[in-house]
């Protein structure tokens, strides 16, 4: 179980437990509909909030550049290549790209 399942199965839970507790005084009936409504609202909270939030992340990761801009400003994702793909680099190289803990790549 991951957090968001938690978050969701304890909004839930609330969800029951509020609209039980505010309709108890009406029957036995209307508790349990109160029940299912505060569930249903509780979900749709959740739904709502999270999609939010993937929403941020999503605009967040489209908008960060993933590679270096090109120097002449041409180049798209597909056009870098990885230096070093197939062995180890030396010297300059070596030292760049262990202290940045990452791969090195050139624009093509």
């Amino acid at each position: 179980m991951n957090l968001f399942e938690f978050v969701a199965i304890i909004a839930i839970i609330f969800g029951l437990a509020y609209g039980f507790l505010t309709s108890l005084d009406e029957g036995a009936w209307e508790a349990i509909l109160g029940a299912l409504n505060g569930a249903a609202i509780a979900y749709a909270w959740f739904f709502v909030s999270m999609m939010a939030m993937m929403t941020l992340l999503w605009l967040g990761l489209h908008y960060r550049p993933t590679y270096p801009r090109c120097k002449n400003g041409r180049c798209k994702q597909l056009d870098y290549t990885f230096l070093y793909h197939d062995n180890e680099p030396t010297g300059q190289h070596k030292w760049l790209q262990d202290s940045r803990e990452g791969r090195l790549v050139r624009c093509r």
